[in-house]
């Protein structure tokens, strides 16, 4: 008898894509377009990076809980609360880094655990961010009927910009050969707009941002050995309230 693993386990995660320099005092940031972003820990684009005058990298740790982890519309975590922490190394526009998230899925691997790395460039008014990601469940200890060893890695790039001073965009598009190791390639693409609000709105030292974002899902078929059936393809949305202080 073929046995399937269940899709929703290899729905690619989010499109990616804090510095320990001097502690100078930061003003509030925009909070950053989720277009499907992998992890519990923040986004680091929702923060500013501060310069280090006797080093030319910058380090960021992070970490952070939900209380569901939903990658691209699907719970990671079984609908149930998460944690994951997180730490990237730049130099000018290279950037490397790892995460690690706790998860619940059908293989029961003890954590996720992301190994990602690429380049950030600038073109006029246009960041980029062009990453190769490498998705790791080690410690799995599947029950009968579930395949293990789901670790496979995917190919992002993004593109941020501002529409006069108070509307950004951000668009994105990912790849993946072989999702979750079912021989079936992946791709995503994703949409997301996000409005800060004017400060005079707001108390002093305090921002908001309202953000949201859409994306789409779709696959090819699976390995032979698991059925050859295609994977379906799916939309899914989020919108958010981001406060700063």
């Amino acid at each position: 008898m073929t046995r399937m693993r269940p899709w929703c386990i290899c729905a690619p995660l989010a499109l990616v894509l804090a510095s320990c320099g001097s502690a100078y005092a930061q003003a509030p940031t925009a909070a950053g377009i989720d277009l499907g972003a992998r992890g519990i820990a923040l986004d680091p684009r929702s923060r500013s990076l501060q310069d280090r005058a006797d080093s030319p990298f910058e380090f960021s740790a992070r970490a952070g809980i939900a209380t569901d982890y939903v990658y691209r519309g699907v719970t990671l975590s079984a609908r149930q609360p998460a944690a994951g922490a997180a730490f990237e190394l730049t130099r000018g526009m290279f950037y490397g880094g790892a995460s690690v998230a706790s998860v619940r899925l059908p293989s029961q691997p003890a954590a996720e655990v992301t190994l990602s790395g690429g380049v950030r460039p600038k073109l006029g008014d246009v960041q980029f961010d062009f990453g190769v990601s490498y998705f790791a469940y080690p410690g799995e200890a599947p029950p009968p009927g579930v395949t293990a060893g789901i670790n496979y890695w995917e190919a992002v790039a993004r593109a941020d910009t501002t529409l006069g001073e108070l509307l950004r965009v951000a668009g994105g598009f990912a790849y993946a050969p072989n999702v979750s190791n079912t021989g079936a390639w992946g791709t995503y693409a994703a949409f997301g707009l996000g409005l800060d609000l004017p400060g005079t709105l707001m108390p002093q030292d305090v921002s908001a941002s309202v953000t949201g974002g859409a994306g789409y899902s779709w696959f090819g078929n699976q390995s032979a050995a698991l059925g050859g059936f295609p994977l379906p393809a799916y939309l899914n949305w989020n919108a958010g309230v981001t406060f700063t202080y």
